[in-house]
């Protein structure tokens, strides 16, 4: 609070303030709402979260998900595959499937080719967080994992790799389908979310309500979680 009141310049011990998150990652996002709760000078939170993967799912300080009585009580369990798929574009990977413009989508394939690899050498690998990589036509496999890897201290065996490229662009497309398929499970996963944490709000006596106010092709995580504390006007 210190902080916040030398750059507001204010004295006053009932300042108020909100919070403003614009896609605060993981964890990040159920900290700012956690701040918001047990904060008495904070008085709304508007907030856009991302990146569901990176939640905490174990019980302590900075436990991601469930964080309303309601799912912990009933023990609701999600998973990192099930946020993962969670966090995916759907609108803009639709439009690309009806381009027909499919080969764009391999990227998925190399993608999880790179993922079998790095568990065959070291289970600690798993889920890596990789470098981002937008496929280029006629990239390889081996291309890809070379912008993947940059930045992490990992070697790949030629030998490795040539054997996995050559399952990748056998089986591409048959990931491309199973990718689609797992997406039609998303917009659930994110609502359990979401709904968790509008329960959150509510149960600490917060007037709340989510809201689409993007547009999801530009930002898929596009729902705005909103809440003003039923006490705040009294000040």
């Amino acid at each position: 609070m210190s902080i916040i009141k030398e750059a507001f310049q204010s004295d006053n011990g009932q300042f108020k303030f909100g919070i403003v998150g614009l896609h605060p990652c993981g964890n990040l996002g159920s900290m700012l709402l956690k701040l918001y709760n047990n904060c008495s000078n904070i008085s709304f939170i508007n907030i856009v979260s991302c990146c569901y993967m990176k939640l905490s799912f174990e019980s302590n300080l900075f436990t991601g998900y469930p964080l309303s009585h309601v799912c912990l009580k009933k023990q609701f369990k999600l998973d990192y595959l099930s946020c993962e798929t969670a966090c995916h574009a759907i609108e803009n990977y639709v439009s690309k499937l009806k381009t027909e413009n499919h080969h764009h989508l391999k990227i998925h394939a190399f993608r999880a080719g790179l993922e079998t690899i790095l568990v065959n050498i070291n289970l600690d690998l798993k889920h890596s967080a990789v470098g981002n990589v937008k496929y280029e036509e006629n990239m390889t496999f081996e291309e890809y994992c070379d912008r993947a890897l940059k930045k992490m201290n990992v070697q790949i065996p030629k030998s490795k790799m040539k054997d996995v490229e050559k399952m990748v662009e056998a089986s591409w497309e048959k990931v491309v389908k199973f990718y689609s398929a797992r997406l039609f499970l998303a917009p659930l996963v994110e609502s359990i979310i979401l709904y968790d944490r509008l329960l959150y709000l509510a149960e600490s006596n917060s007037h709340c309500n989510i809201v689409p106010v993007f547009d999801c092709k530009i930002s898929p995580r596009n729902h705005v979680l909103r809440a003003e504390k039923i006490f705040a006007k009294e000040y």
